[in-house]
């Protein structure tokens, strides 16, 4: 079986940049995955990747989505822009979506499901005003958490992880704003900042704001387990 798995690039120093917990958190999951890391390539391309990938994860990074895709003007001097990896990971998460194959969004991957079904982002959680109760760029590393987060019940994650409230690692300056349509909501912090979402219309499409590719928890491997599961159907 094949995972998709989208990739950072440094610009500067031309290189391709992923994590490897997200190699490990599908090799290491006891059935045999071999996964793909996809370049920031034309779209075009993008649909060959996805006839060939059995599920998708778009991944994370230190990069923001621009905020002319949801309408917006720059309003942080904070901002980060790729939008070589943007193109690329919405053509991604579009063809996945005609195929129904399952679709996992991490961090900046859970905002970029967002903005491709419509919704906004809050620019910099701190600068715009929001999460004032909870520190969502932790200092310490990914492989601790950092604060709890509370499960809507009766959601997709809430049957997959077993659990209301959970303790996550927290490493974003941007959140999820207005939500997108036919997404809900499926996770938030006590301060309101919302965490996870998922999409109505599909057999598998989750988005969280964490890092669930660090296993900290059960709740993690739970998630991972899931998503691995729902690709092998």
């Amino acid at each position: 079986m094949i995972i998709g798995i989208s990739t950072g690039m440094d610009i500067e120093k031309n290189l391709m940049m992923i994590s490897y917990n997200y190699i490990n958190c599908l090799t290491e999951c006891g059935v045999r995955v071999l996964p793909l890391l996809i370049p920031n390539l034309d779209p075009k391309y993008m649909e060959e990747y996805c006839e060939i990938i059995s599920g998708l994860i778009i991944s994370g990074g230190d990069f923001d989505i621009h905020p002319k895709m949801y309408q917006e003007n720059i309003r942080s001097n904070r901002m980060k822009f790729n939008e070589k990896r943007t193109n690329a990971e919405i053509a991604l998460l579009e063809f996945c979506m005609k195929n129904n194959k399952p679709i996992l969004g991490i961090c900046g991957g859970m905002q970029l499901i967002n903005v491709f079904f419509g919704g906004s982002l809050i620019q910099d959680i701190q600068e715009d005003g929001y999460g004032s109760q909870i520190i969502h760029e932790q200092e310490a590393p990914k492989y601790k958490p950092s604060h709890y987060i509370e499960i809507t019940k009766g959601t997709k994650l809430q049957n997959i992880v077993k659990s209301e409230k959970y303790m996550v690692n927290s490493t974003h300056h941007q959140a999820v704003k207005n939500i997108g349509e036919n997404l809900i909501v499926s996770a938030r912090t006590q301060d309101g900042i919302i965490e996870a979402i998922e999409y109505k219309n599909c057999n598998y499409l989750i988005g969280v704001q964490w890092h669930p590719e660090s296993c900290i928890v059960a709740e993690d491997k739970m998630l991972i387990k899931s998503f691995i599961d729902a690709c092998s159907k």
